[in-house]
């Protein structure tokens, strides 16, 4: 039976070490560190990267044939940001994982701290969704996880966009005043035509010829 290696980042490897991959994957040997006498082997081989390999290998600093090698059976993943129905799953499996590790009787995660988690972009994916639960499970010192034991980045961004959306309803809000007084005073203005032009004429008709006396 063939042994598994999962190689993480494989858009880090130095030029060298993509040589020396390349050699396991197509003569199935390697040579050990001082040594000169050729071992064979039979492994699968399991990769994962973030980067973009086919514009490294457009700009020459990933190996055409390696990345042939290897893209025998691809499985592309969305960023965290992009499928935030896991975030939940993921957050209660993290919750359970370190809850256990700690020796702590947390279970849960409060509504506040799903929403904050749910609003932020997660740059750093699933590690730093599991760096931010593993931290929240050390400060809880109850059974659910509150927002307030999240890390700052998290909460910051909650209080800005709180905070933009008070500015945002400021800005409604006299905007609104500024149209309920400029309706008001066309409504007046109105008013006092329609009172104007429905007035008799109180001034009587001078007769023809008239002169106006000084």
């Amino acid at each position: 039976m063939a042994a598994r290696f999962f190689l993480d980042e494989i858009g880090d490897l130095s030029p060298a070490t993509q040589v020396k991959l390349l050699r396991v994957l197509q003569e199935k040997e390697f040579e050990r560190v001082g040594s000169q006498t050729p071992i064979r082997c039979n492994v699968r081989i399991i990769t994962a990267t973030s980067r973009n390999l086919e514009e490294m290998i457009e700009q020459e600093r990933f190996r055409a044939d390696l990345y042939y090698r290897l893209n025998v059976f691809p499985i592309y993943v969305p960023p965290l940001r992009e499928r935030k129905s896991d975030i939940l799953l993921l957050a209660d499996h993290f919750v359970e994982k370190f809850s256990k590790n700690s020796g702590k009787n947390v279970r849960r995660v409060s509504t506040a701290a799903i929403d904050l988690l749910a609003s932020y972009h997660w740059p750093g994916n699933v590690r730093e969704l599991e760096n931010c639960i593993e931290r929240a499970v050390l400060l809880c010192q109850d059974k659910a996880i509150e927002a307030h034991h999240l890390p700052p980045t998290l909460q910051k961004k909650d209080a800005s966009e709180k905070k933009l959306r008070w500015h945002i309803g400021i800005r409604h809000g006299c905007a609104r005043i500024r149209n309920d007084r400029r309706r008001t005073q066309r409504q007046r203005w109105q008013h006092g035509r329609r009172r104007a032009q429905s007035r008799p004429d109180r001034t009587p008709d001078r007769p023809a010829g008239e002169a106006l006396r000084h």
